[in-house]
């Protein structure tokens, strides 16, 4: 996923965060060998937290293992 690849999947990642409408909830969730939420939980869609997003997306890199899901998966059903 390093170079090129990532660089296309922010890119896309952040005109989806765009597009979604005022008032939605939304989180953010990096995985590899391991996962990390932007927020502890989904938060209201506005422009404070669209700003959060966004500035910690551009920082996201392909250095975080394998693919593992299933752990970020279950975590989201959880919640």
């Amino acid at each position: 996923m390093s170079g090129s690849p990532i660089k296309l999947a922010i890119g896309a990642l952040k005109l989806f965060l765009h597009s979604l409408s005022i008032g939605s909830k939304f989180n953010v969730v990096s995985f590899g060998s391991n996962f990390t939420k932007i927020f502890p939980q989904s938060v209201v869609y506005n422009e404070e937290n669209l700003k959060i997003a966004v500035n910690q997306i551009s920082s996201f890199d392909a250095d975080m293992g394998g693919t593992e899901i299933l752990e970020p998966l279950k975590d989201l059903v959880l919640v």
